[in-house]
Parts: structure tokens; C-alpha cells; sequence
């Protein structure tokens, strides 16, 4: 499971590798659509010593329903759309790696520390659009996107499902200078590494 399971392409030297991972939607093992999250911390996909680390996106709670930003979601998130998004996600990264699961990650080539500045300083301004596309962005959008900033390219997405949304990654914008203002999208077009999308 070190390096999941593929040394020669993986290297993982300090143990503490950063994961995007994916679960079947709805929790569906037979479903042809994955939900994304982001893991810090692992020394291997599914170490439950991370499991305070899974990092979790979805529609933020508004005073207005279903009118929700995309964001940074948790045990505290009440909207329909992504209370219990966080909780899944865990147990989802848990079963990560072991005999029967229906989740799946890839390593984020950068550090844990550039990961948690990506995932700090995504702007939570983007209106929710759960397919994502031309109405906003949604959970895979945003854990796509911060897994991208973080490698400096875009990093493959785990698994055969399609992660729908995440192909808005280059929509979530950082403000990782905390001006208020989103940071200039560097260097010109994500280099599409698989094409899934």
C-alpha cells in the first residue's frame, strides 16, 4: 500500500504524502460518478491516523437555500445538498485501500504544506452548482482545483468514475497573498494529464 502499491512511479519519502481521493456518489458502489476530497498527513491511503485530515467541499450553508457558495464543509454543515459530506468522506478515505473498497486515490505530487496553503487559501466566492459546468462549481471542482495549485499541474483524478465538475478546477480561484483578491491564474493552461474528463 506504501506508495499505493506502485514504487517505481510514487515516492512518497518523508511517509507523509498528500491524497486526492474519490467515492462512488451517494454511496453507491455501482455508480458512475465520483464525489472528490483531499487527504494530509497519510502515510498510505487510509491511514486512519488522517482522518482529522480530510478536507471536504461542497455548498456552504446560506441564508438563502439552495443559493450556497462553494467552500470548505464539515460536522457543523446543515444544508441538504452537504450536511454529512465530511463524515462520508472520512469514512470513505478509512476504508481506502482495504479488500472490497470502492475508494480510490492518487498522490498529489507536492508537499502536506502546500496542499493545506492550497486548500486554506481557496476563495469560497463561486456560487454551488452540484454538476458544476456554466451554473458554478462544486465539491470535485474545488478538490480538484486545489490538488492542481498545489502540484503546480493537473494531477490525475483517482479511479474510473468521472468526477463531474472537476473539470471546472481552473474556475476556483486562491488568494493565497489573503489581499482579498484572487491570485493571477500562473503560467497559462493546466497540462491535462488523463483525459477522463
Amino acid at each position: 500500500m506504501y506508495a499505493v502499491n506502485n514504487p517505481l512511479k510514487f515516492v512518497d519519502l518523508d511517509g507523509q504524502d498528500p491524497f486526492l481521493c474519490a467515492r462512488p456518489l451517494g454511496g453507491d458502489p455501482n455508480s458512475s460518478i465520483s464525489h472528490m476530497f483531499v487527504v494530509t498527513g497519510a502515510s498510505r491511503p487510509g491511514d486512519p491516523a488522517a482522518t482529522s485530515n480530510v478536507k471536504s467541499w461542497g455548498m456552504k450553508d446560506s441564508a438563502k437555500p439552495g443559493r450556497g457558495k462553494t467552500g470548505r464543509v464539515d460536522e457543523r454543515t446543515t444544508n441538504k445538498q452537504s450536511a454529512g459530506t465530511n463524515e462520508t468522506d472520512k469514512k470513505a478515505w478509512v476504508s481506502a485501500g482495504q479488500p472490497g473498497s470502492s475508494t480510490s486515490c492518487t498522490p498529489i505530487p507536492a508537499t502536506d504544506a502546500k496542499v493545506e496553503q492550497s486548500a486554506g487559501a481557496l476563495m469560497e466566492t463561486k456560487d454551488y452548482a452540484a454538476l458544476g459546468g456554466p451554473f458554478g462549481v462544486n465539491s470535485n471542482s474545488a478538490a480538484q482545483g486545489v490538488a492542481n495549485d498545489a502540484a503546480g499541474k493537473e494531477v490525475a483524478s483517482p479511479g474510473d468514475r468521472k468526477p463531474v465538475g472537476s473539470g471546472q478546477a481552473d474556475e476556483v480561484d486562491f488568494d493565497k497573498d489573503q489581499d482579498g483578491k484572487p491570485d493571477p491564474k500562473g503560467g497559462g493552461p493546466v497540462q491535462r494529464i488523463d483525459d477522463k474528463r
